[in-house]
């Protein structure tokens, strides 16, 4: 005998997967020498200072057909390398 409502699925076997999206690619080294760089032209102060280490860094990337980053994986990156 079914028990299912109409609309339920069988949901057995599906994870949830959290973390990087699919296809997201580590930073190279010229990517951290571009932030690095961007930081320190920048010297951002507060977060509305590292609005503007994004903006400068993907016209950059822009320039270098790399893809557009957003500013919590770039904040991220440069507290670790900091």
């Amino acid at each position: 005998m079914d028990h299912s409502e109409p609309g339920d699925e069988d949901t057995a076997g599906e994870t949830t997967v959290t973390g990087r999206p699919r296809g997201a690619k580590n930073y190279s080294a010229s990517e951290l020498k571009v932030l690095t760089s961007c930081v320190e032209e920048v010297l951002p102060i507060g977060s509305q200072g590292f609005g503007e280490v994004v903006n400068l860094y993907n016209r950059v990337a822009e320039e270098r057909g790399w893809a557009h980053r957003s500013e919590k994986p770039l904040r991220q990156r440069w507290d670790k390398v900091k």
